[in-house]
């Protein structure tokens, strides 16, 4: 058994996951709360460390967003071989290097989206004007499309990528509907959503 499985579950859960060890291997199917949310804050800290840094440095800012003719294939290699890599690897050292690499896309992928829309939406654009408009119909909207959208293609016949496709597709569409035929025609939903 991994010891970060151990450290990360509150202390009343250790002890039976002890006791399993002993027996034999722990199945991870059966010890759901293996990743708590201190695990999960832990894991994102990262991210939000740097997060606050780039605000309050405009040099981190503009350093990662600059455009670099490395950046993109080398996110392709970063995905292939995080593709080819398993998650579980039978040595410390492979493990490790699964994570390396899966966080290194991480990181590869925001500085390619951030130099994208330098390059791409720093001018001024009437669909991204609009979009910006929305964008609070469309954060709120949201969570109750992907719910409904989800819970009815649970038990379909297909893939999991298609299933994806479909409700992020949907969603995009009908919150878009609701900005446009609901929030723009009520002047008081416009104040309420835009503040115009």
């Amino acid at each position: 058994m991994d010891s970060w499985s151990v450290t990360w579950v509150p202390r009343t859960r250790r002890r039976g996951l002890r006791r399993s060890a002993r027996k034999g291997p722990v199945d991870r199917a059966a010890w759901p709360a293996a990743r708590t949310p201190e695990y999960d804050l832990l894991a994102y800290a990262p991210y939000y460390a740097f997060g606050l840094v780039a605000y309050r440095s405009r040099i981190v800012f503009e350093g990662l967003r600059a455009p670099r003719a490395w950046v993109l294939p080398a996110l392709f290699v970063a995905v292939y071989l995080s593709a080819a890599l398993p998650e579980e690897a039978p040595s410390l050292a492979d493990t490790a290097a699964g994570a390396y690499v899966r966080n290194l896309v991480v990181w590869l992928a925001i500085a390619v989206v951030l130099s994208a829309f330098r390059r791409f939406a720093s001018r001024p654009s009437t669909t991204f004007a609009y979009l910006s408009e929305a964008s609070y119909t469309i954060y709120l909207f949201h969570h109750l499309c992907v719910i409904v959208l989800a819970l009815g293609l649970r038990d379909a016949a297909l893939a999991p990528v298609v299933k994806f496709a479909i409700v992020g597709g949907t969603t995009c569409v009908v919150t878009l509907a609701v900005h446009h035929f609901v929030i723009l025609r009520v002047r008081f939903l416009r104040f309420a959503f835009n503040g115009k």
